[in-house]
């Protein structure tokens, strides 16, 4: 058996919880181990009701045909460094899929669509 071992916990959390609620939850599960806190981001939460968001979902559903839904993610993207200042975000996409993979794809027919409504988002605001 090594002398040591080392483990690394990717955390993602909801805006309630802080460094130290974190922490201690480790901590109860882990006795006797130094923690550290590699890196940290904010977490994003947008009010979807705030006009420009609603200008979004309106331009969307006449190109689309349909509502958006929002759904809760858990991966990270430089949209949070905008959030901290208090500046509404959007992350959306185009249909694909294997992202980050060597067989990541994009379906053509929604990436037309997706460039339509960014197009007529970015000529109204």
């Amino acid at each position: 058996m090594p002398g040591r071992a080392k483990l690394m916990i990717d955390v993602r959390t909801v805006e309630q919880d802080t460094d130290i609620i974190i922490r201690k939850k480790l901590e109860r599960f882990f006795p006797d181990t130094k923690i550290s806190i590699l890196v940290k981001g904010s977490p994003i939460s947008n009010n979807t009701d705030l006009p420009i968001i609603q200008q979004f979902l309106d331009i969307q559903k006449k190109h689309a045909g349909k509502n958006i839904s929002f759904k809760k993610g858990f991966g990270s993207h430089d949209g949070r460094f905008l959030a901290e200042k208090g500046i509404p975000i959007i992350a959306t996409q185009p249909g694909g899929g294997n992202a980050h993979t060597q067989w990541e794809w994009v379906c053509v027919n929604e990436l037309v669509l997706f460039h339509q409504i960014l197009v007529d988002f970015f000529q109204m605001t």
